[in-house]
């Protein structure tokens, strides 16, 4: 009888020895599969990741495309303005040349409305020229938002 309850000792043993093997392994293939799926979760975290890195630069590069086109604008306003400013300087020039050579003229009166009228349709240019950088800075202000120079493309607005 010892022969045979030592063969369902063992039976029973070999019977717990399975059962806590295979545990170990259904415990084994469980943690598997968990870091299975935490690498899954991460991968899916960097391909949103990546997504959105390249939303961004995407972004960036539009707002970069945006600035430049904005400061070419500006740039244009501005040399249109120098323009105007270096007409209407020739303009005063050419109306108080005019003026001297009326005032220090001697004998009969003589007609300078040419260099008059030419200094006036300067100063006349350069007040369209001016009101046109005018529009065009007010109208880039209005649709793009006036570009700030301290601030780097990807800066919060």
């Amino acid at each position: 009888m010892h022969k045979e309850s030592e063969a369902v000792l063992y039976s029973k043993m070999s019977s717990s020895s399975e059962e806590a093997l295979t545990q170990r392994e259904i415990a084994a293939d469980l943690r598997e599969r968990r870091a299975d799926e935490r690498d899954t979760r991460a991968d899916r975290r960097e391909v949103l990741l990546d997504a959105r890195e390249s939303q961004i630069d995407s972004h960036l590069a539009v707002q970069s495309a945006r600035n430049a086109e904005s400061q070419e604008i500006l740039s244009a306003a501005d040399d249109r303005d120098d323009v105007a400013d270096a007409r209407d300087t020739a303009a005063d020039k050419r109306d108080n040349a005019a003026d001297l050579e009326a005032f220090l003229a001697e004998g009969p009166y003589k007609s300078d409305y040419g260099p008059r009228r030419s200094a006036a349709m300067d100063r006349i240019h350069s007040k369209e020229d001016r009101g046109s950088s005018a529009t065009d800075r007010t109208e880039l202000a209005a649709h793009h938002g006036a570009p700030d120079e301290d601030k780097e493309p990807g800066d919060p607005q």
